[in-house]
């Protein structure tokens, strides 16, 4: 059918809040790394302990919106086919979005990774 289906549950919002938390926690990471890489070898090792928790919450993150990206296809299945074509540019736009983030998140790993092992060097 091509009309409006009032239970297609298409909402992107939770999945647009989780990716701006994700935002955020790079943010502080990149933020950790900074202080991180500045700071005394002396209290190196909590600075590690919390920046591999930060990094494991944002890996989870992103794991977390991917598969609610997809979720929105699985419920659009019901949908009308012009609720079908929205889900999927709502998805279209989300994954583009989160694969920005992700590579972005990367970027800033391999780079701190990188100061990291120059500075042991």
């Amino acid at each position: 059918s091509s009309g409006i289906n009032a239970e297609c549950p298409l909402r992107p919002g939770a999945i647009q809040y989780e990716m701006s938390e994700i935002n955020i926690k790079i943010n502080q990471l990149q933020t950790m790394h900074s202080h991180h890489l500045k700071s005394a070898f002396d209290d190196t090792d909590t600075k590690e302990h919390e920046i591999e928790i930060l990094t494991k919450q944002i890996t989870r993150s992103f794991m977390k919106c991917q598969s609610s990206i997809k979720q929105i296809g699985l419920k659009a299945r019901n949908c009308s086919t012009q609720q079908q074509k929205m889900a999927a540019n709502i998805m279209s736009s989300l994954a583009q979005k989160l694969q920005d983030e992700s590579q972005s998140f990367k970027q800033l790993q391999s780079g701190y990774l990188n100061r990291l092992k120059g500075r042991e060097e």
